[in-house]
């Protein structure tokens, strides 16, 4: 039996869940938080978009998309709280293999996609992406924690409830109900990229991990935690162990050069393939 199996086994699950609960409230209240103050700035976002705009149907269509925002901003945070949850709940209790949703699960994998959600899926792709190598310690460290609770020590980043990918679909879901067309959901998308991916993610990975060595869970954890496959993933280019920087914090995406970039986001380029790859309503229950 080695150290982590011998520190687990004093571990109470009913104290377990109480910890999961309480890192799910945390997230819950802190990304909330700041895809809030993200949508105050799409409004000043597409007003500016449409003050550049080349002709007036392209502003008329940027005006018609505030407007569109403004109304159904409260259904969007919404979804977005309700699916960060349900996808914490998932990855804490997922379905299995063998049950109906998880073979639902296998079959909308093969199903073909249109244009458009292959664009949106490639926007979540590169946050993925990004927060993967800008937060490699924080999430290493967190992957190792939230693997103790769960008892699966060899957890990474896709099975994390509160993981890059859970933290990035959340927010695509959140945009379904815009039908002002794919540009602006790429320019929204890009948005988030831009204010919480690289501004509140890895301060969320931070606090995570500070609560959990306050209840004593994996306390003496190294602070240079490797992961192969996230490096594979990154193309091996995670920041360093004593250099990690906010995920994203890219010069592109500063002040004006921010409306440049938006500005280029269309249904025909979008996003651009990533690197390596060619071409949270209420609190749920469940444990």
């Amino acid at each position: 039996m080695n150290e982590y199996e011998r520190s687990r086994r004093g571990l109470d699950q009913r104290r377990a869940n109480e910890l999961l609960r309480a890192c799910r409230e945390q997230a819950k209240q802190h990304l909330c938080a700041a895809v809030g103050r993200m949508l105050d700035k799409v409004d000043d976002a597409l007003f500016e978009l449409a003050e550049k705009a080349e002709n007036n149907a392209v502003q008329s269509q940027y005006f018609d998309a505030m407007r569109e925002v403004r109304i159904k901003r409260s259904e969007m945070e919404r979804i977005f709280q309700s699916t960060l949850i349900d996808g914490f709940n998932t990855a804490v209790a997922p379905a299995p293999a063998g049950s109906a949703a998880g073979r639902e699960g296998d079959e909308l994998e093969l199903d073909l996609v249109g244009d458009d959600e292959m664009e949106e899926n490639l926007a979540v792709t590169n946050m993925v992406q990004k927060i993967e190598t800008g937060c490699t310690q924080e999430l290493g460290m967190l992957d190792r924690r939230m693997g103790y609770l769960l008892g699966d020590e060899a957890l990474e980043g896709h099975a994390n409830p509160v993981g890059p990918r859970v933290l990035c679909n959340a927010f695509l879901q959140a945009c379904n109900p815009v039908e002002s067309g794919l540009k602006v959901k790429l320019i929204i998308l890009k948005l988030y990229d831009r204010y919480v991916v690289s501004e509140d993610i890895l301060p969320l990975y931070k606090t995570l991990n500070r609560f959990l060595v306050s209840q004593n869970v994996l306390p003496d954890l190294r602070s240079r935690v490797p992961s192969k496959s996230r490096a594979a993933t990154a193309g091996g280019t995670a920041a360093g162990a004593d250099s990690q920087a906010p995920a994203g914090e890219d010069e592109q995406d500063q002040g004006p050069d921010l409306f440049a970039a938006l500005q280029q986001l269309a249904p025909a380029g979008g996003y651009g393939a990533p690197a390596g790859v060619s071409s949270v309503g209420g609190v749920g229950g469940g444990f």
